[in-house]
């Protein structure tokens, strides 16, 4: 019985989420569509007041001065990311991921080489990219808008795939 574990990690750097950023801008990001229910009368970033009570699209946040609504003129303006590269996309490009794991077994006997006249069989599987931890929300930090060779930048890039392989190793 053999069982392979592979964990991977790379800490640091910074990763831009582009597309979010353009996801924003187009109120097409889940982030857009949340509802609250406002428990107080909340400000948007211009300044138009909401009352409490009142069901509105975005998400509160507060940055030191009480809850500020980001709502759709938020995502469409200041809090867009649409054709550069704006800091509130750019975060911790760290992960760790459980890159593979194989695991097999060996079958030997007589019997097996009595009446098959084999050595041995080895039956096997192996998952690849099974998990990943990292800060990002939804992009593989391995995926990159400029190919293999630069890192950091994601612009509707297509994530790795995982793969699951099944083998029969048999020895005459």
């Amino acid at each position: 019985l053999k069982l392979n574990v592979l964990f991977e990690t790379f800490q640091g750097a910074d990763f831009s989420e582009a597309t979010r950023g353009v996801l924003y801008t187009f109120g097409k990001h889940a982030d857009n569509g949340n509802e609250v229910t406002l428990t107080q009368p909340v400000k948007n970033y211009a300044g138009t007041e909401f009352a409490a009570g009142q069901l509105v699209r975005g998400n509160l946040v507060d940055w030191g001065a009480g809850p500020v609504l980001l709502d759709q003129s938020w995502y469409t303006t200041l809090g867009s990311g649409f054709g550069s590269v704006r800091e509130q996309f750019t975060g911790d490009g760290s992960w760790t991921r459980l890159r593979e794991v194989s695991l097999s077994y060996t079958i030997r006997g007589a019997w097996l080489k009595s009446k098959l006249k084999l050595q041995s069989v080895t039956l096997g599987a192996t998952g690849r990219n099974l998990l990943l931890w990292t800060p990002l929300r939804g992009v593989d930090p391995e995926t990159s808008l400029t190919g293999g060779y630069g890192q950091g930048l994601e612009y509707f890039t297509n994530p790795g795939s995982k793969s699951y392989l099944f083998t029969i190793n048999i020895n005459y």
